[in-house]
């Protein structure tokens, strides 16, 4: 047998995948993780929820995704061996995320799932396309792009892991001093083309995290959004 007969195999595997199981595949990469309920507001909004069960239990008997418990007999998915195979990526993909990030990458989805529709997590070729100035540093962040007319508006994502308030508003002043050396940075800023978004798991923390940045010094005209997403308390109270 030839040496690249293993790859046809999982290509010819490939094209089981229909273009929705594709995007699902790909929105798993870009966010690490997805849900049944994230999948329904994504891809299948018109759908029941037993469709998107047997779409995702599909994905997952053929080795696209993999299935691990996230909290109230959910679970969540992340690459399988079959996509982790076909787009040479890290076994390490397919594993079950950290604490924090499985954290992170829930509450991030359902800020966005839960916002403007058309709002989603930024790929880096997307950042850089819009905004050429960013280099890597500039690209650790989940940050999103907005849709403002013929104006981009920048949001930069944060999520509050259950730190102080104070030390939150220290990771925001971080977050804006990394991208200052960048004059054209400096140019969204002072046209109102920049959002730091801050998400928090309740009303409670979030009147705080508002109270610590309205103590802190800022560009007059940068804006602030702090988002609630009561799920976080899963992940907290562990």
């Amino acid at each position: 047998m030839k040496s690249g007969s293993g790859t046809s195999i999982e290509g010819s595997r490939s094209n089981d995948l229909g273009d929705r199981d594709r995007l699902i595949l790909d929105d798993i990469e870009l966010s690490k993780m997805t849900t049944n309920e994230f999948v329904l507001r994504q891809f299948m909004p018109n759908a029941k929820p037993n469709a998107v069960v047997k779409v995702t239990g599909r994905l997952i008997q053929q080795g696209w995704i993999n299935a691990f418990p996230l909290f109230d007999r959910q679970k969540y998915f992340v690459l399988g061996s079959s996509t982790i195979k076909l787009r040479g990526l890290s076994t390490s993909k397919s594993r079950p995320l950290g604490p924090q990030t499985l954290a992170s990458a829930y509450a991030i989805k359902k800020y966005f799932a839960r916002t403007d529709p058309s709002l989603r997590l930024a790929t880096d070729v997307q950042l850089q396309e819009r905004f050429m100035w960013m280099d890597k540093p500039q690209l650790n962040t989940p940050q999103a792009i907005e849709s403002n007319g013929s104006e981009d508006v920048l949001r930069i994502v944060r999520v509050d892991l259950g730190g102080p308030p104070k030390y939150i508003a220290k990771k925001c002043i971080r977050d804006l001093s990394s991208r200052q050396t960048k004059p054209e940075f400096n140019q969204l800023v002072s046209s109102s083309r920049v959002v730091l978004v801050v998400i928090t798991s309740s009303e409670q923390k979030q009147d705080h995290i508002k109270t610590a940045i309205a103590k802190t010094k800022w560009p007059n005209v940068l804006r602030f959004q702090v988002y609630v997403v009561p799920e976080l308390f899963h992940f907290l109270a562990k």
